[in-house]
């Protein structure tokens, strides 16, 4: 994903979207990205070192929270006010599990939780889809940071709401697929 797309929601949405157009894909990924998010929010607390004199009030997670909150509001005002509170939740959750159980074990669990949820993600790719390319990924590692937005909208999907927006994507991969 070049740069110009990931600042463009329909272009980088619908290069999201034709790679998961399978309805049981779509709610794996539903439920398990955000549990890789707790998971990055556990673990991105560990260096979190250089915040110590002002740790009681915002942490490493919280920053990295704000500016994906920042981000997908930038791609979509409205949608991305609903994806930023449930992102600001979850960033919520990993810190107050850190704080009931301490660091290290709460970063124990969330490299478990984070491995499951990376293999049932895989296996929903795999299985559903019939393709893999998050073996791409890594080439294209900010394409990762607009996954949030892109869950909230298919949540909207399901639920009818959004049809606008969603007829534009569908028309836009279709153009991509030649279908």
């Amino acid at each position: 994903m070049t740069s110009h797309r990931l600042f463009n929601l329909r272009e980088a949405y619908s290069l999201y979207a034709v790679h998961h157009s399978n309805h049981i894909n779509k709610i794996i990924h539903i439920l398990f990205i955000p549990c890789t998010m707790f998971s990055v929010f556990i673990l991105i607390n560990n260096y979190g070192d250089y915040f110590e004199p002002i740790k009681k009030y915002i942490n490493l997670s919280t920053i990295f929270a704000l500016l994906l909150c920042a981000y997908v509001c930038y791609l979509d005002c409205k949608i991305g006010l609903i994806t930023s509170a449930w992102i600001l939740m979850t960033n919520y959750l990993a810190n107050t599990k850190i704080e009931d159980i301490g660091i290290s074990r709460a970063s124990s669990d969330g490299v478990k939780l984070l491995a499951i949820a990376l293999v049932v993600l895989l296996l929903g790719h795999l299985i559903f889809e019939g393709v893999s390319h998050t073996f791409s990924l890594p080439a294209e590692p900010l394409a990762m940071f607009v996954v949030p937005l892109f869950i909230t909208y298919e949540v909207l999907f399901f639920f009818g709401h959004c049809k606008d927006t969603q007829i534009l994507i569908y028309s836009k991969i279709n153009s991509y697929c030649n279908c």
